[in-house]
């Protein structure tokens, strides 16, 4: 015999999907809120632009064949 499926209404107080939405909305907003403070976040290093080696290597040599 088949077994009598349970339909679960949302005015049974059984009926938890509401509540679980709302979690997960405010657990998403929560998380939301954090990734945007981490982004907002001075950084620790500052910006420095990287050094190009080949940029300022003829005018060391330069310099030093003068002296």
């Amino acid at each position: 015999m088949r077994q009598k499926s349970t339909l679960v209404l949302p005015c049974d107080p059984e009926y938890i999907a509401h509540r679980e939405a709302q979690r997960r909305r405010r657990e998403t907003r929560e998380w939301l809120l954090q990734r945007e403070r981490a982004n907002l976040a001075p950084p620790i290093v500052p910006d420095v632009p990287k050094a190009n080696p080949t940029e300022n290597a003829g005018a060391a040599i330069r310099t030093r064949a003068i002296d």
